[in-house]
This record gives structure tokens, sequence and C-alpha cells, in this order.
């Protein structure tokens, strides 16, 4: 399977139990749980296991008047930081907050290869994102636009 299709894979997943988990324990009126597994080709008895706790940590903190961004991107993996933009008046002020800290990094959706490097690196305390890497470090596989590169 290609990048691009595990990706498209992960991504499905992603949002399947993004649905899933709203639909079972936030939506109202409840809707008929064993219709909405026979549609995903599962059992009733299954659906819930179809979503994690940190999905359902996500969905509350995406409804809450104070969500918790850190909540949102461990739960909802193929959502980036700037998908997020426009869902509430509560969430984007969120974000302006968290963009106003000098030490906050946005985090990209889960297909963008850099995500997952960029995530440790800042969590640990690392560096700031650049173009190819972080300062004082290069990515591999990236070229460093200071450097003059020869051609054999």
């Amino acid at each position: 399977m290609s990048a691009a299709s595990e990706a498209a894979d992960r991504a499905t997943r992603d949002y399947r139990s993004v649905f899933n988990a709203y639909t079972h324990k936030f939506h109202q009126p409840k809707p008929p749980i064993g219709e909405l597994a026979a549609m995903q080709g599962a059992i009733t008895q299954s659906f819930a296991k179809r979503y994690t706790p940190k999905t359902v940590a996500a969905i509350e903190a995406l409804l809450s008047d104070d969500p918790d961004l850190d909540a949102i991107r461990n739960g909802i993996r193929a959502l980036g930081f700037d998908d997020l933009w426009g869902i509430s008046a509560a969430l984007d002020e969120a974000m302006t907050s968290a963009q106003r800290d000098p030490r906050f990094v946005p985090w990209t959706r889960i297909d963008e290869p850099i995500s997952a490097i960029q995530r440790v690196v800042v969590e640990k305390g690392g560096a700031a994102p650049t173009k190819t890497g972080f300062e004082g470090m290069r990515l591999p596989g990236t070229v460093d636009d200071s450097v003059e590169t020869r051609r054999s």
C-alpha cells in the first residue's frame, strides 16, 4: 500500500472513530446503534470498540466552552491545527490564545510526515521547527538552502 493510501486509510478510520464516538456518547436523541453498526459492517456489540477514550475526550474538548487543544490533538490525529478554525468561537479563541505563546507549535495532520517528528522534538523541549528541520539540525532528505550543492 502506498504512503498516500495508508494516510487516507488512517484518516478514514480516525473520522469514523469520531463519528461513532459522537453518535454513541453525545448525539441526542440517540440514533439506533444497530443500524449504524450494520452500515459499517460491524455488529452492535462491537460498535463501542470502534473508538477510544481519547476520541471521546477530543469530542468533549471540541464541544466545550473551554476547549483542551491537547485532547483534540491526541484524540483526532487526522485533523491538523489549521483544520480546527471556525468550528466554534470558543475553539477559535483557544487557538488564538495558544498562538500567542512563543513556545506553541501548531500540529499538522497525521498524514503530513513531519508532524510526528515535529511533535516529539517540540514536546521534549527541543528547537523550533524550520523549513528543513529544526533550529540547529536538519532533517534527512531536506536541502539546506545555505549550502551550495554540487552535482557529480
